[in-house]
């Protein structure tokens, strides 16, 4: 059994909707309301209006917290699962650099990279227009100006190369990270994520931190530690080990996962590249409870 009406999935400031598959572009009205329509409407007596077509109630409200509903207008003529996959790839790429695996982050962004360019022959115009939708829609404003959507761009404009006002702080906490230039300070707080600042938190303690909850698990013969609250293991093929709160799955030398809560995933170690075959075979499952 299947549904008569075929529906597909499109991205619109960072929200995931499933919209009537002959739809074209979404919008907001001025009251807040979400619709879509299978031709472009235009502003007629401050209201979108269609002169034909058909056009749909998505059925849901937005908070436009000071965005002019005038300017929501989002062309979406294709399913855009490819957004949400990159968003997922993104982030992976990004633990992988921070923790010094840099040849492999590169890997996920050149396929990245490559959603876009593929996706901007089927549904844009050019490049900068796939670029621009995936960036508006899918990325936070906060990550627009990391290390990875600066080397991102650089794949997919290498004669427009530019570098992000990124500052790198190496060994903080046991780990390295990614912080705008123009913060002077960085911090962890109590639930484990960091953040920086540009002004000293006086209310920062030290006898505040707790250490992240551990256990050990038996690997290919090594005895390793990984998050308590993480159930599987697996090597890439540039030799980073890795843990997962889920199940991965391995893609292009690495392994990935859809999941974008906190520490769903953490960086056990390093040993020597292995083969693709090797790190394909290489997830291991540890049910909570289990012992090393």
């Amino acid at each position: 059994m299947k549904l008569k009406t075929p529906y597909k999935t499109v991205m619109f400031y960072g929200n995931i909707l499933h919209v009537n598959s002959n739809a074209n572009w979404v919008a907001v009205d001025r009251d807040g309301r979400l619709m879509a329509y299978a031709e472009k409407p235009h502003l007629i007596n401050n209201v979108w209006d269609v002169e034909s077509g058909a056009f749909w109630d998505l059925d849901d409200y937005v908070e436009l917290e000071g965005e002019d509903w005038r300017n929501t207008l989002t062309y979406c003529s294709h399913d855009q699962e490819w957004m949400i996959e990159s968003v997922a790839m993104l982030a992976l790429a990004a633990s992988i650099y921070v923790h010094e695996s840099e040849d492999a982050a590169h890997n996920v962004i050149k396929f990245v990279a490559g959603h876009i360019k593929k996706n901007a022959i089927r549904a844009y115009d050019n490049k900068q227009q796939a670029y621009d939708a995936f960036l508006t829609h899918a990325i936070s404003e906060s990550a627009r100006d990391s290390k990875i959507i600066a080397i991102l761009w650089n794949e997919l404009f290498p004669e427009q190369k530019k570098e992000p006002e990124i500052r790198f702080v190496k060994d903080y906490k046991g780990s390295d990270s990614l912080v705008p230039s123009w913060k002077r300070w960085i911090v962890v707080k109590n639930n484990w994520t960091e953040a920086a600042f540009d002004m000293k938190e006086e209310v920062m303690k030290l006898e505040n931190f707790k250490p992240r909850p551990m256990r050990e698990v038996e690997y290919f013969g090594e005895t390793i530690s990984i998050p308590a609250e993480h159930e599987w293991v697996a090597t890439c093929a540039d030799g980073s080990i890795h843990s997962f709160s889920y199940e991965p799955y391995y893609e292009w030398q690495v392994w990935i996962t859809d999941e974008t809560e906190p520490f769903a995933l953490y960086v056990v170690g390093r040993c020597m590249k292995i083969s693709e075959r090797d790190a394909a075979n290489s997830l291991r499952h540890y049910p909570i409870g289990d012992a090393a």
